[in-house]
């Protein structure tokens, strides 16, 4: 039997989707969550952001970095036993499911959707406001 590639739409992040996101950094603590940044890469987030130019969601993945987003996954998966139900709740939000079936879902398949809520550009402008609580 072949395993059915899962593709999931998530919306976009808008105002609404800061409480909850506030919600999960709180409890996973803000110094934990501030570990994700070097100061080199606080920097690269605010002059990308500062110099006027528009950019589109990939060239702001890639300015973020790889690595950033894969340390704030490691974070809030190292964290998922606390801040679970709000992640579940959060997702599924996104996604138009219930907390239920993001919780059912194959583990490839939720930690790609985690990825990529973290890849997106409305993420990426959350995490320069953050960033420069950090600073």
């Amino acid at each position: 039997m072949s395993k059915k590639e899962e593709t999931i739409e998530i919306r976009s992040l808008s105002a609404k989707d800061i409480f909850p996101m506030v919600k999960i950094i709180r409890k996973i603590g803000l110094n934990d969550f501030g570990k994700c940044f070097e100061p080199e890469e606080i920097n690269a987030i605010t002059a990308a952001f500062s110099d006027g130019k528009e950019r589109n969601a990939e060239e702001l993945a890639g300015l973020v970095g790889v690595n950033v987003v894969l340390k704030i996954v490691d974070v809030i998966l190292e964290n998922l036993p606390a801040v679970g139900e709000e992640v579940f709740v959060f997702l599924a939000s996104l996604t138009g499911k219930t907390k239920t079936e993001v919780e059912d879902l194959p583990m490839d398949v939720f930690f790609g959707l985690v990825v990529d809520v973290l890849k997106r550009e409305e993420f990426v402008g959350f995490m320069k406001a953050v960033s420069k609580l950090l600073k």
